[in-house]
């Protein structure tokens, strides 16, 4: 019997898997645990031995080995990535009443008694950019930025040059890759140290080139490079801190009951965390690990800015449920803003989109975190008169949020007689027509709705990213467009033509046809988008939300009566005044013609549900503890079935879906005659859509 024949090409690919699962392993130990176990020498060694063996061997490379973490040709431009699951922001609080009053909100949304014990996990919320890494079979297949929550950029090879984000989720325990399957979702913060950003501001002002404000700037503009060896050449980091989408088989049919069980999880699996984070057991000792930090802070390598507070229960974080921007069951207690002193030089007053009137102190420039402050908002003349704020006064400033500055306190024991008191105009600054003052409100108003102000603002909100979100138009840009009489609404962008935008100063060629592009990319959008970016008073992007979900069209929208706006739960007495008395105007009315010509397809929420259901344009109700799927699963379910998942009953209600155990829902429902599901008359309705629950 002949023996049998070997295989040469068998033993470099298995030489090749031994050296990535050794340079994996040390890449965790140096990168993640902070523990090297060999020296940079011998390191440099494994990686330049798989590399010259991957020159020799190309059709052995794969996506996950070490040497593809940079070497993506430069993009021309980042792809758009929807998210599975949207990344919600946080809601902040600043104070400890705030904190107090958000456990009263979730005590009474579980039906706890108040005051009850709730087990928190305390983390430092980090100052960076939040991203969203996929894993295909184990393999990290797709990283993005959170970008509007619901959509963000793709790059995948940016994230692949952070050594401390994994090419496989745990090649190295017990030196073999765990069994994971299909689709998981890991989300964290990538940020840069202090130092780094110290060395790259150095570099950065021996080449003339503008500094960095702060990490997180830096952090955001380091990830966004379209070539990603210019991100490899900072040095970035990341810390992973929450599960977005995820297929059940995809973490070997692990099942976590706490927030901090998956922490753990995540750090076992390969990825970074956190190592203050902290479990406690009530708003006590949530108030103790806030007050250490707010001393610690400063200390830390990286810039964080508050607390994050999280319910550990994950069964209850379903209960909570989030609103359309923020969970319920978590909260960002930020910590206090820095103040710093100036000096008010002057006192301007602009005008907003809807005609307020904002009067905004023109500062002595002073940093405060990071960013050179120039000017700060005071709000409106009732906060000029509580302060009572005068042109010379010295003053300290804030970064309210950490972001926009304010003015807190007027250092009157300063003062030398010499500051003038400001009044506020009577007439509008830019276009003199006498400002109003609606009844019962502090603002002031500009009426006039071809004010200049207002009309380039309009524009700006119209093209903003939650909007319409036309790239390559900017605030300067609209103002000349305005200014040359070109534009005079948004609606005027799309028809626009190159010649006209080429009249602008210092506008080239190029430049003029990617605006033109953009433009006719928007042309397809959604209703909700649209809607938002109308600007009408009072609709944010919820009622924007609320409003296409239960109409199909802006005409049907104009048709409709006032009581009709009113029915719609969420939607009040005064916003549905507003958005009726809008759609009435003559300015709807050449909007809805301009739309025409120019011809626009908004996309209803009806067209953008996958398939067509019973449930499609219906609002659905989940209560009760649900046996064969998640509220989070039903919830998406209802959405690409064009449903509206909502959180209270009414008598516009569609459906009540009941699980076991069912609530105070449950009796509105029967009360107001609501059609009440239970789960396998829900799952009946899905099925026969054509859906599965995932």
């Amino acid at each position: 019997m002949s023996a049998p024949i070997h295989n040469p090409l068998s033993d470099i690919k298995q030489k090749i898997v031994e050296l990535k699962n050794q340079i994996e392993f040390h890449n965790y130990h140096y990168y993640v645990l902070d523990s090297p176990v060999i020296s940079d020498e011998e390191y440099d060694r494994l990686f330049r031995e798989l590399k010259k063996l991957e020159e020799e061997y190309p059709e052995l490379i794969t996506l996950d080995s070490p040497t593809q973490r940079v070497g993506g040709v430069p993009l021309e431009v980042f792809k758009k990535v929807r998210h599975k699951i949207p990344m919600h922001s946080l809601d902040n609080v600043f104070y400890e009443d705030e904190f107090e009053e958000f456990e009263k909100k979730i005590c009474r949304f579980l039906n706890l008694p108040l005051g009850s014990s709730i087990e928190y996990v305390c983390e430092l919320k980090f100052d960076g950019l939040a991203v969203n890494l996929t894993y295909e079979n184990g393999i990290f297949t797709c990283g993005a930025t959170r970008g509007d929550g619901i959509e963000g950029e793709e790059i995948t090879q940016n994230l692949k040059t952070i050594k401390a984000i994994p090419m496989r989720i745990n090649p190295f325990l017990n030196g073999t890759l765990s069994p994971l399957l299909k689709t998981i979702e890991i989300r964290g913060e990538v940020f840069m140290t202090k130092e780094e950003l110290k060395r790259l501001n150095d570099e950065r002002a021996k080449k003339g080139e503008p500094l960095f404000a702060n990490t997180r700037n830096a952090a955001a503009g380091s990830l966004r490079q379209l070539d990603p060896k210019v991100t490899a050449s900072r040095k970035l980091d990341i810390f992973c801190y929450a599960l977005g989408y995820y297929n059940p088989i995809s973490i070997g049919g692990i099942q976590f009951s706490t927030h901090f069980e998956f922490l753990t999880w995540l750090k076992e699996s390969g990825f970074k965390i956190n190592p203050y984070s902290r479990i406690v057991q009530n708003r006590q000792q949530v108030q103790e690990y806030w007050k250490e930090w707010v001393e610690k802070v400063k200390s830390l390598p990286y810039s964080a800015d508050g607390v994050v507070i999280k319910v550990n229960d994950l069964k209850l974080q379903e209960k909570l449920g989030a609103t359309t921007h923020a969970p319920r069951w978590a909260i960002a207690y930020k910590f206090p803003a820095e103040i710093k002193k100036s000096k008010v030089m002057g006192i301007s007053v602009y005008v907003g989109r809807t005609g307020k009137l904002t009067p905004v102190a023109e500062l002595e420039p002073v940093e405060i975190e990071g960013v050179t402050v120039s000017s700060a908002s005071l709000h409106n003349q009732d906060q000029i008169k509580r302060l009572d704020v005068r042109v010379g006064d010295s003053v300290f400033v804030r970064r309210a949020g950490g972001v926009i500055p304010e003015v807190v306190a007027v250092l009157k024991d300063k003062r030398t007689g010499e500051e003038q008191e400001f009044r506020f105009p009577e007439i509008c600054p830019l276009c003199e027509t006498p400002v109003i003052h609606p009844e019962g409100e502090v603002d002031l108003y500009c009426p006039n709705e071809a004010c200049q102000s207002r009309v380039e603002r309009w524009i700006w909100h119209f093209c903003s990213r939650d909007a319409v979100n036309i790239e390559h138009i900017g605030p300067k840009l609209i103002q000349r467009l305005v200014e040359k009489s070109l534009i005079q609404d948004p609606l005027d962008l799309y028809f626009l033509t190159k010649e006209q935008i080429l009249e602008i100063d210092r506008m080239g060629d190029k430049s003029a046809q990617n605006i033109l592009d953009e433009v006719e990319k928007s042309k397809h959008v959604f209703l909700s988008r649209f809607l938002y970016g109308l600007g009408v008073r009072h609709v944010g992007k919820r009622v924007a939300e609320l409003l296409s979900a239960h109409f199909s069209s802006l005409e049907e929208i104009s048709s409709v009566e006032l009581e009709k706006f009113q029915e719609i739960e969420g939607i009040g007495p005064e916003i549905a005044e507003s958005v009726h008395h809008f759609f009435k105007s003559q300015i709807a009315k050449k909007i809805l013609e301009k739309i025409k010509r120019a011809n626009i397809e908004l996309i209803s929420q009806e067209k953008e549900a996958v398939v067509k259901s019973q449930f499609t344009g219906k609002t659905v109700v989940f209560t009760g503890e649900l046996e064969f799927f998640t509220r989070h699963q039903a919830e998406k379910t209802v959405k690409e079935l064009g449903g509206i998942p909502s959180s209270s009953v009414n008598r516009q209600t569609s459906f009540v879906v009941v699980g076991k155990d069912p609530g105070s829902k449950y009796e509105k429902a029967r009360e107001f005659g609501v059609p009440i599901l239970d789960e396998e008359q829900f799952l009946k309705i899905v099925k026969e859509a054509g859906v599965r629950i995932s």
